[in-house]
């Protein structure tokens, strides 16, 4: 893990598993906009905060959970346009106070696989993270 003032950046994927499911898990809700979300340990950690994703319409997707799901993704060919965020927002109190991007999927898979995800404590760039997500939600 590099980290630089409120900015922690992780390469291996066991930590950025890690530092999601607890930074969800301190949070009193999440946003998220993600392309795929099957992790069981971060579902279940979704599942026990207040969290709305909007997600790529994927059959990996179609999980049975107590989580509020807006799907993207509908068309074909060059009329297709998928949702291919990954980043996940959290609220203390009534302020976005952080945010996890990178290349990291919310998957199982993703576990094995060479990713990164940045976690940011900032409350302006947490809003501005939010903000697209509420934009993705008025589609």
């Amino acid at each position: 893990m590099f980290k630089k003032g409120n900015v922690k950046v992780y390469f291996n994927s066991t930590s950025i598993l890690k530092a999601l499911v607890r930074n969800i898990r301190s949070s009193e809700r999440c946003y998220g906009c993600i392309a795929w979300v099957t992790h069981p340990k971060i579902l279940d950690e979704m599942e026990n905060t207040p969290t709305e994703l909007i997600m790529t319409k994927h059959k990996a997707n179609r999980w049975k959970r107590r989580i509020k799901v807006k799907f993207m993704g509908s068309g074909r060919g060059k009329k297709k346009v998928l949702m291919h965020h990954k980043f996940c927002v959290g609220f203390r109190g009534k302020t976005p106070a952080w945010v996890a991007t990178g290349s990291f999927n919310f998957t199982k898979s993703a576990v094995r696989h060479h990713e990164n995800c940045m976690f940011i404590e900032d409350p302006d760039i947490a809003e501005a993270f939010y903000e697209e997500f509420c934009r993705l939600k008025r589609i």
